[in-house]
């Protein structure tokens, strides 16, 4: 009969960068609460006592050494994806340089209805101008229009890096909005009437790190805390 891979494992892993999927066993209301501080990079979702998270070896042995029950899961470790396991990010998603040059094809072409604007810069690139990206949305409305201020909608996607399908929807809803102008009332209604304000990747230094088929859930910035 074929050998079977244990669920847990207490061996390190021989690269101490490399992401590995780990639970720490939390048994009362007192111990999630302590865990809530430690920053873990958790998943969003649980078994039984066990809370999965994200972590690294060296992480993974100062909760030990701490004194909590953690310990590496192997099956879900060996189910991470690994950069170079596809030739296109995770089967076709954009990558940040195809969303932003999206918004700007999308305001080329529609130049009444869209505005690309940029209302900040990313963690990496306030730390070297060369590094990361600028943040970036884009405005839909009929500025031809006018007579007042319009109602407001606001939608921000992309916030955890390895949610991949919001910003997707985020792009898809754009298009679907300038592309249906002039052909499908509700979209004409909307654009006529309402300023859509939509930010599609809110956190483009972990997307970028999730495109490479890491699960990387939040920025980059490693100031605050253990859930960079």
């Amino acid at each position: 009969a074929a050998a079977v891979m244990p669920i847990f494992a207490q061996d390190k892993v021989s690269d101490p960068d490399r992401q590995i999927m780990a639970r720490i066993t939390v048994a009362s209301d007192l111990d999630m609460q302590r865990v809530a501080r430690l920053g873990l990079d958790l998943m969003e979702y649980r078994e039984g006592d066990d809370l999965i998270f994200l972590t690294t070896q060296e992480q993974l042995d100062e909760l030990r050494n701490a004194g909590w029950n953690a310990r590496v899961d192997e099956r879900l470790t060996t189910e991470l994806p690994r950069a170079g396991d596809t030739e296109t990010f995770m089967g076709g998603y954009r990558t940040v340089e195809e969303t932003y040059a999206f918004l700007n094809q999308m305001a080329a072409a529609y130049p009444h209805l869209a505005q690309v604007f940029t209302y900040g810069q990313s963690w990496e690139k306030k730390q070297n101008p060369l590094n990361g990206y600028d943040l970036r949305g884009i405005k839909l409305t009929n500025r031809e229009i006018r007579g007042g201020e319009k109602p407001k909608f606001f939608l921000q996607a992309g916030i955890h890096a390895r949610e991949l399908v919001p910003p997707e929807m985020a792009t898809r809803f754009i298009q679907y909005l300038l592309t249906n102008y002039g052909i499908d009332g509700d979209a004409t209604w909307i654009l006529d009437e309402h300023e859509i304000i939509v930010v599609p990747i809110l956190n483009p230094d972990g997307r970028k790190i999730a495109e490479t088929g890491q699960l990387k859930r939040k920025n980059t910035n490693g100031t605050t805390g253990g859930c960079s």
